[in-house]
Order: structure tokens, then C-alpha cells, then sequence
């Protein structure tokens, strides 16, 4: 009896260990579970009604350097392009000696498109505004040298660097009836023409406010305020921040 009583002791004893052991690994397991979750960066998202949790991106949205967009509006044709940003790896033999040297007869059908670089091109412009139905300006427009072309980014657009002013002189007369008009006068009208160009932010510095910083290198105007901002943003359920104005205002309910 006394063996069998001690058996039975020494059994519970063992069980009792490992049941101990079990329940120190579900609780390093379950530790561990807890540090992989509180690994993942979260952030909080509060709405007017309801606040949900999601994970936030490990990295911020890739985009294409400014910089390069404005080189890159500046090649004329495909063997450049080829050459300076394209990976010589990623291009086969073929495409590559085919932008060089013209391309195989099956398919010589098919034209490489040149591309519209910004630089001064002859645009139709109107020389002398007329609010008189009654008179007839000759020219009442003409062809002049104007910034055009594409630069390959929304935040750019084509600027003249270099213009000068040309003096058109405009003939003016009136209609009084008949087949014939009759001459009022000469004016002279002074008419802008561009001589160089370049790809240029288009917000520029003058459209930022007293509260925001110019980016040059982003076309952009950014809020110096960011204490106000981070107050704003933890109110997301009743405020919303506007980065035009760099204020924070009540969102509509």
C-alpha cells in the first residue's frame, strides 16, 4: 500500500511538472506572439464615426525624382534615352542597335514618335484685343516664338528663361456701312517672344503663404506649423487639417 501510495505521489508529481512546463512555454509562446504583434508599427485612424486600427506601409510610395524628369524632357530621341537612363541589361541587342541604326525591314512600318522637348516654337497669339464689333484689326493675330513642349511631370511645366519684346504695328479701321471699310488709325502693339526654355516648378515661391517654406527640389510649399499640425491630426474625429492654408478647421457635420 505504502508503494502503490508513493507510485501515485511520484505520478501527480510528474504530471504536475509538466504540466507546469506546458503552461511556462503557452506563456512564452503566447509572449512572444505579443512581441511579433507590438513589432508591427501601427497607427490609428479616427474618423467621425469610428476608429479603426491598420498596419502602416514599411515604405513610402516610390517616385521619380524631379530631377531626372527634367533631364529626361531635355533628350530628343531614343538612342539618348537608351544610352543615359535606361539599364544597358534590361534592353536587348536588337532594340538597342535598332534605335541606332534604324530597324528591321518587317518592321520599318512603325516610325519612332520624336519627342516634344520644351523649347521656343511658333504659336498662334493673338496681337491686338478687340471689344468694338465695329472695328477690324489687321493682323489681328500672328506666329511668334513661344514656350512649348512637354516636361513629363504635373508639378512642371515649360518657362521661357529669355524673351524679348516685338513691336507689331497693327492696322485698325471700321465698319460704317457698305463694302468698304474705313481706316481709323495705326497702333503699335508690343508682343512677347521667347528665346530659351527650360522645364520650371509651377508653384513657385510667391504662391507659398507667410505659414509655409518653399521646396524647390519638390515644387512645393510646405507648412512650418507642424506643432499645430500634430495638435490638429490628434483630433482627426472633429478637426481636419488643411495643408494649403496650414490651419486646422472643424469638419462638417
Amino acid at each position: 500500500m505504502a508503494a502503490a501510495a508513493y507510485c501515485r505521489g511520484a505520478i501527480c508529481a510528474a504530471a504536475a511538472a509538466v504540466l507546469l512546463l506546458l503552461q511556462q512555454v503557452g506563456a512564452a509562446e503566447f509572449s512572444m506572439q505579443g512581441y511579433r504583434r507590438r513589432g508591427i508599427h501601427k497607427i490609428t485612424r479616427i474618423t467621425t464615426s469610428t476608429t479603426t486600427t491598420t498596419e502602416a506601409p514599411e515604405h513610402p510610395p516610390m517616385q521619380i525624382p524631379l530631377d531626372m524628369v527634367r533631364r529626361l524632357s531635355e533628350i530628343e530621341n531614343v538612342t539618348d534615352f537608351l544610352e543615359h537612363f535606361v539599364d544597358r541589361n534590361s534592353v536587348s541587342e536588337d532594340e538597342f542597335l535598332a534605335s541606332r541604326f534604324g530597324d528591321t525591314d518587317e518592321r520599318k512600318a512603325i516610325q519612332y514618335a520624336k519627342q516634344a522637348v520644351c523649347k521656343p516654337e511658333l504659336q498662334t497669339v493673338r496681337i491686338y484685343p478687340n471689344d468694338n464689333p465695329l472695328e477690324v484689326p489687321y493682323p489681328s493675330c500672328t506666329r511668334i516664338e513661344r514656350c512649348g513642349g512637354c516636361c513629363g511631370h504635373s508639378l512642371l511645366s515649360c518657362q521661357p528663361t529669355d524673351s524679348e519684346i516685338v513691336n507689331f504695328q497693327v492696322y485698325i479701321a471700321e465698319y460704317r456701312g457698305g463694302n468698304l471699310l474705313q481706316q481709323q488709325r495705326k497702333e503699335v502693339v508690343p508682343v512677347e517672344r521667347h528665346l530659351k526654355c527650360r522645364c520650371g516648378c509651377i508653384i513657385q515661391e510667391k504662391d507659398c503663404n507667410e505659414l509655409q517654406k518653399y521646396l524647390p527640389n519638390e515644387c512645393a510649399c510646405a507648412c512650418q506649423n507642424t506643432d499645430e499640425e500634430e495638435k490638429c491630426t490628434n483630433q482627426q474625429n472633429i478637426k481636419l487639417w488643411d495643408p494649403h492654408e496650414c490651419s486646422c478647421k472643424c469638419r462638417n457635420t
